[in-house]
């Protein structure tokens, strides 16, 4: 969002409050509590120079959440309006304590920003509180749509990629058993595998059964050409992540920005996201045997995999559009004057 507002002629002071590691130790701890600290300063003072201002807060998943309940709490003191973006299915999913008194602190005229329609009713109903909602997609921060002239591959064999942070939770063991599966059955269909071990401790157990699937490519993390190189030649992209935060994966946005038809399992955004250029399975189903069945059907039908790409492309040009519309309406908001007191 800084880079768009910036865009937009907004001026704009970032204060990052982020913790300096994923290191839960007290250490770390400390060092974001003197974040928060100096950060409350900055959000006092911002206010008082500018009565009409609007603070902006890109909101943590987890506990992270009491500390932005000060930042906006001393944010509606200074008379600021508040603006706050939502990017986890945690506290959507069940309810949780932290978010009930940050959507309380916030005040019934703060917008929450989420990520799809769906994502913005489960947050009205499980916190009523929220009243003004307006849904914005990921692609706004990614790349403009690819041209279908550059979307034309090589299709053979057909090559299914996946692409994460690789571990249980995002999917790893699902694809290793789909790759497992159809070596079985002697088909010719391929895998691109791409991304770094999530956790090191895993890695040399995951790397033994790599080694005994000669239909896969374990291309290890993908930057530059590399990564542009990844998404060339595959016919589908599959994405069975089982992680219960999931909201709106990017790489989901990537591979139908690619025109490739996506398969995942259904958490979070991910169903809006796919749409019709794909199939999305119950998020705790049986992934590599449904996926299976679906993928050969998709193998042995050119027309219909075509077909499929092409949905690709359009639903990433439509979310796309979406995105651009709902950013023109929050910068607007930031830059109008507010007709009361926040």
């Amino acid at each position: 969002m800084y880079a768009e507002a910036i865009k937009a002629g907004i001026e704009v002071r970032r204060y990052d409050t982020a913790p300096p590691s994923l290191d839960r130790s007290l250490g770390v701890r400390l060092r974001r509590l003197k974040k928060i600290v100096g950060a409350l300063k900055v959000l006092w003072h911002f206010g008082r120079e500018h009565p009409e201002g609007t603070v902006y807060c890109s909101l943590s998943g987890g506990f992270g959440l009491l500390y932005e309940v000060c930042l906006i709490g001393v944010a509606r003191v200074a008379r600021l309006r508040v603006l706050v973006h939502h990017h986890s299915f945690r506290y959507l999913d069940r309810p949780f304590w932290p978010m009930h008194l940050l959507v309380r602190a916030a005040g019934p005229k703060a917008l929450h920003v989420v990520q799809t329609r769906s994502m913005g009713e489960k947050l009205q109903q499980r916190y009523p509180r929220a009243v003004r909602v307006l849904d914005m997609n990921n692609t706004i921060f990614m790349g403009s749509p690819i041209s279908a002239r550059q979307l034309l591959s090589d299709r053979t064999p057909f090559t299914v990629g996946y692409m994460a942070n690789l571990s249980r939770a995002k999917g790893l063991d699902d694809m290793l058993q789909l790759a497992e599966l159809a070596q079985r059955a002697h088909s010719t269909m391929r895998f691109k595998i791409a991304g770094p071990f999530e956790n090191p401790a895993d890695e040399a157990q995951y790397r033994q059964r790599l080694s005994r699937l000669a239909n896969v490519d374990y291309l290890g993390p993908v930057y530059g050409d590399a990564y542009k190189a990844f998404w060339q030649n595959l016919g589908a992209f599959a994405f069975p992540t089982r992680y219960r935060n999931e909201t709106e994966p990017l790489v989901v946005h990537e591979a139908l920005r690619h025109g490739k038809p996506v398969i995942a399992l259904g958490r979070g955004c991910i169903a809006a996201q796919v749409g019709d250029a794909g199939h999305v399975l119950p998020p705790d189903g049986d992934f590599a045997h449904e996926a299976w069945r679906i993928l050969s059907e998709w193998a042995s039908d050119a027309g219909r995999l075509e077909h499929l790409q092409g949905l690709a492309h359009a639903q990433y040009n439509a979310l796309h559009r979406e995105s651009l519309v709902a950013l023109t309406q929050i910068l607007q908001q930031i830059k109008s004057k507010p007709t009361q007191d926040p």
